[in-house]
């Protein structure tokens, strides 16, 4: 009956060990190429490439991250509109976007500012909105949004952002 019972217990904790490993497995970001553009970003779990806009989304929760590129002619303009939290925060206050706070990552050796904030959509939905310019051989801008509260940790937010990546030249 003890060798029964032993077995049972190794069982069950098999299968809880392995259950546990492909839930962590799969819930793993991975990295998409995001259509009509040459990048990619580490999606987090539940985003997917969408059909509708360059960049990824999470359909379920109305989370998604949008990539702009821009004309070569734009990197100065845009790289002196979000320099700084003092320049950036009129240009998203006229776009209706409270600033909260400005982060900082490190792009391919260049410091990155991460403007965060909030903004009401037509239903007076509050959304996070994170928004941040890439210079590179043309500018890219990422801009973050979610319905508040939103599923996505502050961290998670900073590592998609951070996880950008050009692919090939296009």
């Amino acid at each position: 009956m003890l060798k029964k019972k032993s077995f049972f217990i190794f069982v069950v904790f098999l299968l809880v060990s392995l259950g546990g490993g492909c839930f962590w497995y799969f819930s793993l970001p991975s990295r998409i190429l995001i259509p009509t553009t040459n990048m990619s970003l580490q999606a987090p779990f539940g985003y997917k490439a969408s059909l509708r806009f360059p960049g990824i989304e999470d359909t379920s929760t109305n989370g998604s991250f949008t990539i702009n590129r821009f004309p070569v002619q734009a990197i100065g303009s845009l790289g002196a509109m979000f320099a700084s939290r003092e320049r950036a925060e009129p240009t998203l206050n006229n776009r209706g976007i409270a600033l909260e706070g400005v982060e900082e990552i490190v792009w391919r050796d260049e410091k990155v500012l991460l403007f965060r904030g909030t903004q009401k959509n037509k239903d007076s939905v509050l959304y996070e909105k994170w928004l941040a310019v890439f210079i590179a051989e043309r500018p890219i801008m990422i801009a973050f949004q979610e319905p508040r509260p939103g599923k996505l940790s502050k961290q998670q937010i900073i590592d998609v952002f951070s996880s950008l990546i050009q692919e090939e030249a296009f």
